[in-house]
């Protein structure tokens, strides 16, 4: 048998180069047609950018939706749900809010839809309560029978006893939406000495949950499915890992779908979502919500499994010992995150399945059609960026440089690009802004032009007007409209069919060691 040998790195050697943390975008084509559209729609009608916040904030409603109806089975014996815990880290004004609003309308709708239905039920029991009482004991009717309390799909600032109390009500499965995490992650344990933890570790693992309460009794829930969508700023997480160490030596943190776009600024714009891309969206959520009912016998979840082609097997193998491998070989923190990499796939892998049999003509979740190998190629892809931009943004929150921000020389230039709106050469630039003078005394200004022209932040040209034998170079930011063009013709494709959409990633990123937890402080 041919040895394996592992070279470890010394701790004695520089630092990686600069480019290995560069931020990626996230590989939005591998996304199904359905999920691409709306996310790509969502982000043009916001004015973002990077369409990682809306991609990640998709499969997040698509999990949520999915809950407790579907299983991957990944072999005999061995079965995960689709549910995913996702987080997107920003500062304040990065419209974390509108992204995951947008999104999730139409389940907002459909959820007031549900409370309009019982109240109206509810206002029927009560007269028939009235009347009830008011008969006499030989000419009364029977007894009315309460209705059962509404539907629910999303929660939101929630204690873990009362998620119990839902996931009772609605076994199928929530969606934990929190327009800011620090509620959530500051929440545990808040009206009670315990720790919620354990709790939320059960939930993800969608091992059976007990939860004990005050008065002596208890909630179990068999197939607990929360999957959980928010947003947190840097330092807010930061504050919370520091006063809370088990977040991350419990691999709470490593559970997370984390994503961290570089900080741009959001234009007003005429762009909205179409009504075709919304009324598609919105259909493809409520036959998912009809579909998992099938999935409930009486008040019994018996989920749909769906196992996995042999080729599709042998894709998520060769994978899966690549970073087992790594996870064996790598400190605490990058050991959490390469190991998770087995459950991340092949609940992405079930998500994108059950997304592409949605748009079959006939969608029938309860035929099980095993997943293909195109699907899990692509679920893979998303998993290992996943695990790369977390190593990132590890490496961010302990305070070392991430090259997804701009240096401060970048920011002065783009600053009074943007604030004079037009085209300006360099010695312009210096002539309106004192910051770029003193940056072109220091020999920085060149320097930051070049690297924000190889960003793809700004375009440099010869003036044309300049007098002859002087052609100065002028520096301009992309037009929100050519940026539109440029995101639409990266995001879509020529093929709408998901199986022939050929799969894209960014090139693998290799990672110094991750910092310590203490670093952290």
């Amino acid at each position: 048998m041919t040895a394996i040998k592992i070279e470890s790195k010394s701790k004695m050697e520089p630092a990686e180069s600069e480019l290995t943390r560069q931020w990626q975008p996230f590989p939005i084509d591998l996304l199904p047609p359905t999920m691409r559209n709306i996310a790509v729609a969502v982000q043009d009608a916001i004015g973002l950018q990077d369409g990682s916040t809306t991609a990640i904030a998709t499969l997040a409603t698509v999990s949520g939706v999915i809950g407790a109806s579907c299983k991957i089975q990944i072999k005999p014996g061995y079965l995960q749900p689709g549910h995913l815990y996702t987080a997107i880290i920003g500062k304040s004004g990065q419209a974390k809010s509108a992204t995951k609003e947008s999104l999730l309308d139409p389940l907002q709708d459909k959820q007031t839809l549900w409370y309009q239905e019982w109240k109206c039920n509810h206002e029927e029991y009560e007269a028939e309560m009235v009347k009830w009482k008011s008969a006499k004991k030989g000419e009364r009717p029977e007894y009315p029978i309460e209705p059962d309390p509404p539907k629910r799909i999303i929660v939101s600032d929630i204690t873990i006893e009362a998620v119990g109390l839902r996931l009772k009500e609605n076994p199928l499965g929530l969606l934990l939406y929190n327009d800011e995490l620090e509620t959530f992650f500051g929440g545990m344990g808040r009206y009670n000495k315990g720790n919620d933890l354990p709790h939320w570790l059960s939930i993800h693992n969608g091992k059976p949950l007990t939860i004990d309460r005050k008065g002596g009794d208890y909630i179990r829930i068999a197939n607990p499915s929360v999957a959980i969508v928010g947003g947190i700023q840097p330092s807010i997480l930061k504050n919370r890992l520091v006063e809370n160490p088990d977040y991350f030596h419990s691999g709470f943190l490593a559970r997370f779908l984390l994503a961290m776009p570089p900080v741009e600024p959001i234009f007003l714009n005429d762009n909205f979502v179409s009504r075709t891309t919304q009324d598609e969206w919105t259909y493809f959520l409520q036959g998912i919500l009809q579909q998992r009912e099938s999935a409930q016998v009486e008040s019994k979840v018996v989920p749909h499994i769906f196992p996995i082609e042999l080729a599709a097997w042998n894709i998520l193998t060769e994978y899966q010992r690549r970073h087992a491998l790594s996870a064996t070989f790598s400190d605490e923190g990058e050991s959490a995150l390469e190991g998770k990499f087995l459950t991340n796939a092949a609940r992405i892998a079930l998500i994108l399945h059950v997304t592409n049999q949605m748009n079959l003509a006939y969608p029938n979740l309860s035929d099980c059609r095993p997943i293909p190998d195109k699907t899990m190629l692509a679920a893979c892809k998303i998993a290992e960026w996943f695990i790369d931009e977390s190593k990132r943004i590890y490496a961010a929150l302990a305070g070392e440089p991430v090259d997804g921000e701009l240096t401060i020389p970048q920011r002065e230039v783009m600053k009074v690009l943007a604030r004079v709106g037009t085209a300006l050469t360099k010695d312009e630039m210096k002539k309106r802004s004192r910051p770029c003078q003193r940056l072109d005394e220091e020999r920085q200004l060149d320097n930051a032009l070049t690297e924000l022209v190889t960003k793809g932040k700004i375009r440099d040209k010869f003036r044309d007007h300049a007098g002859a034998g002087r052609k100065p170079i002028e520096y301009e930011i992309f037009s929100d409209m050519e940026r539109n063009v440029i995101r639409i013709q990266k995001n879509t494709g020529e093929n709408s069919n998901f199986d022939y959409v050929t799969p894209v990633t960014t090139e693998k990123n290799d990672f110094c060691p991750l910092p310590e937890f203490a670093d952290f402080a």
